[in-house]
């Protein structure tokens, strides 16, 4: 197991440690689609957060989603939390009778 570099380890919170992590150029994921860079993860999920801005949603309201295992998930989860608004990951797979179970709840239609 490699040691962190001291950069990452300065890192006092989340957010500096993903921008840490950016400056690398390490692969931040890899899927069926390829393999993206922390770098590349973090501007795909900036343009999700102005996705979200564009759409309205305010800051600190859930998101409910159904997510994948693919990037745009991972980017999509990581554009809530950056812009304070919390993804709540739903399974791509769950009945209807089971999202509404999940959504109901968040107060979400």
């Amino acid at each position: 197991m490699q040691t962190p570099p001291a950069e990452w380890l300065a890192a006092a919170t989340f957010s500096e440690m993903l921008v840490a992590h950016a400056r690398t150029g390490r692969t931040a994921l890899v899927s069926s689609e390829g393999k993206l860079s922390y770098g590349e993860l973090l501007c795909h999920a900036q343009g999700l957060s102005e996705w979200l801005d564009v759409l309205h949603v305010p800051r600190g309201q859930v998101v409910p989603a159904l997510l994948t295992t693919q990037a745009d998930a991972v980017a999509l989860v990581l554009a809530g939390y950056l812009s304070g608004r919390p993804v709540a990951p739903l399974g791509a797979r769950a009945t209807p009778r089971e999202l509404i179970a999940c959504v109901q709840p968040l107060g979400a239609s």
